[in-house]
């Protein structure tokens, strides 16, 4: 079966649309609808409501939202100018999405402005064909990881600019209760930084030549190249260890690897199998989409890649 990419969203773009009740009524006169609508702005402001057209055209009538309705709320009003009030469900919030907009439609006018980009990520149109492919092939080399000690897990971080894995690792808690994949492939980014918490052999699984890196060809084959040098210094801004770096992992980070992808910058997470039990990036938790960290990275998984979908069908 012919894979596909699922952008990990922020749950309020799949969400339907909620609604809420206003009282609105017909203007009897079109000709006073501009001063109507100035004098309600300032008698019944709709701060709260700024995605909501105050007047929608009914076959040859206009009609006014007015306020909210509240719940148990007497909804009688009497405005100058304004007849058969009655009362209204329209969209509580703005249309994040297209979709959301066209149903919010249904009910009420709305204001709604296109992000072409994550139309894309919602349609899961976001990778052109050869990008898929090579997400493909990296998500295969992780694969490959896993299987060395037949470990639970396994993950590559990879320099999307340059186009070379940075650090390989499994999962061996085992050997160390922390060692998860993805928390042993930063730690081999930190050690070609010169830092590092773990020693080797345990936590590094690259060549035995320590300044060999490996790039990938596009027909996947995984390729060693030499560096001489150890990684490039940083500037200030991307002092952070994996800043614009792509994380390639089996499974779903844990809550914890997922803090951990916050704290070094990663900038974005490609995951096959889902954790419902700790998973951080979409399982129990959406700690990318959260508005009270400092960071905050794109996540995909990558449906129906089994192992035989990855070295080509």
């Amino acid at each position: 079966m012919e894979g596909k990419f699922e952008a990990v969203l922020h749950d309020d773009y799949y969400k339907d649309i909620e609604l809420c009740w206003f009282s609105c009524g017909l203007i009897a006169d079109k000709k006073e609808a501009a001063q109507i609508i100035k004098k309600l702005a300032i008698s019944h402001p709709m701060s709260n409501y700024l995605h909501l057209k105050r007047v929608k055209q009914f076959n040859d009538e206009l009609h006014v939202l007015i306020k909210r309705v509240e719940d148990n709320e007497d909804s009688m009003l009497f405005i100058e100018g304004i007849t058969q009030i009655y009362t209204i469900q329209v969209p509580l919030k703005k249309p994040l999405t297209r979709k959301q907009f066209i149903e919010s439609q249904k009910f009420w006018n709305c204001h709604f402005f296109e992000d072409k980009k994550l139309e894309k990520y919602v349609a899961g149109l976001m990778f052109t064909s050869e990008e898929i492919e090579r997400h493909k092939c990296y998500m295969k080399l992780a694969q490959d990881e896993a299987t060395k000690i037949m470990s639970p897990a396994g993950g590559l971080i990879v320099d999307p600019e340059q186009d070379i894995i940075l650090a390989r690792g499994y999962t061996n808690t085992k050997w160390h209760p922390l060692q998860h994949a993805v928390m042993k492939c930063i730690d081999e980014v930190a050690r070609l930084q010169g830092g590092g918490a773990w020693n080797e052999p345990a936590a590094v699984n690259r060549t035995s030549d320590d300044k060999r890196r490996i790039s990938v060809d596009i027909d996947g084959t995984a390729v060693e190249q030499e560096s001489g040098a150890p990684v490039e210094k940083r500037s200030k801004i991307e002092s952070y260890l994996c800043t614009k770096y792509d994380l390639y992992t089996t499974h779903e980070p844990c809550i914890m690897c997922s803090m951990a992808l916050v704290h070094s910058r990663i900038g974005r997470v490609f995951y096959i199998h889902p954790d419902p039990f700790a998973g951080g990036i979409g399982s129990r938790v959406k700690i990318h989409c959260r508005t009270n960290i400092n960071h905050h990275f794109e996540v995909f998984r990558m449906h129906d890649f089994d192992k035989k979908d990855l070295y080509n069908e």
